[in-house]
Formats: C-alpha cells, sequence, structure tokens
C-alpha cells in the first residue's frame, strides 16, 4: 500500500505517470475507496456541503471519468483504462485531502493564517488539472501541454455541469 501512494505522490508531482501503475481492477477499487472517503470527510468537515452539493460534487466527478474514458475509448487507447483511472481517481482524491485537511486548519488559525492556509488549499486544487493533464496526455500519447488543454476543457465542462444545478441553491 506504501508504494501505491508514493507513486500517486510522484504522479502529483508530474514525475510518473499511469503506465507506473499496475493495471489492476483491485487498485481501481481501492482508488474509488478512496474518493468515497475523500468525500465522507468532505461531506462531515464543511457544514456548507449539504448533501445536495455533495451528490452535485459526486455526478460531476463522474462526468470527468466518464468525459476521459470517452477519451480513451476515440483514441484507442482503451487498454490503459485501468491505470488512467486509477491515477487519475486516486490522485485526485489525494490531492482532495490535502485540499481538505487545509481548510480544517485554517479554522484553527487567526485570519491571516486562515487566509494564507486558504489560498494554498486552492492552489493545490487549482494543480490537480495539470496532474490530470499529465495522466491523460501520457495514457493518450499527447504533449503534457496538450493534456493539460484537455484537463481544463473538463475542468470547465465540470464547472458548468456543477454551476447549472448549484445557481439555484
Amino acid at each position: 500500500m506504501p508504494t501505491l501512494f508514493r507513486t500517486f505522490y510522484d504522479i502529483i508531482l508530474l514525475r510518473k505517470g499511469p503506465e507506473d501503475l499496475p493495471s489492476s481492477a483491485v487498485l481501481l477499487a481501492f482508488a474509488g475507496l478512496l474518493w468515497c472517503l475523500t468525500f465522507a470527510l468532505a461531506y462531515l468537515a464543511f457544514d456548507w456541503l449539504n448533501s445536495t452539493r455533495l451528490v452535485i460534487a459526486a455526478a460531476a466527478s463522474l462526468l470527468a471519468i466518464g468525459a476521459y474514458q470517452f477519451l480513451l475509448m476515440i483514441t484507442g487507447r482503451s487498454a490503459r483504462t485501468l491505470q488512467t483511472q486509477t491515477a487519475l481517481i486516486g490522485c485526485g482524491s489525494v490531492i482532495s485531502l490535502v485540499y481538505i485537511a487545509l481548510l480544517v486548519l485554517s479554522g484553527r488559525f487567526d485570519q491571516q493564517v486562515a487566509v494564507t492556509l486558504e489560498v494554498v488549499a486552492q492552489l493545490v486544487s487549482l494543480w490537480s488539472v495539470p496532474v490530470k493533464g499529465h495522466i491523460i496526455g501520457r495514457a493518450i500519447d499527447v504533449h503534457w501541454y496538450v493534456g493539460i488543454g484537455i484537463a481544463g476543457s473538463v475542468f470547465i465542462l465540470q464547472y458548468l455541469f456543477t454551476s447549472s444545478f448549484t445557481s439555484a441553491q
């Protein structure tokens, strides 16, 4: 298990790619459990995150996973599904856990430190776009910058999806 988290860490730092993970349904299931744990912790940590917003966020994440899977299929790289989805879900979960921890910590300090931690949390969250770009770029054999463009487009898709449901709240 430490090796898996070390690989996620290395992928997050852009030192490794999804091809460095074994192609395993068990690892994908583990990443999925980590993803569920992340959502559960966020729900418990933030009182503004009601069950409706949690479901919308989960649906937006599943939309992104579907978009990346579609991309793998149309580029003829479906054989890389397990590794790519494990990397996307696992690394996304690790980044989200750091984000949650920083926001929880920000509530324990004075305003100046809290604002700094909140800014760092947003930067950590934003880093997920280049990480996902790196992962998808390696998975479909395109340059990292093209991958970032794809990840940015998926991020915008998620944002539009989420906004369409949350603007009425």
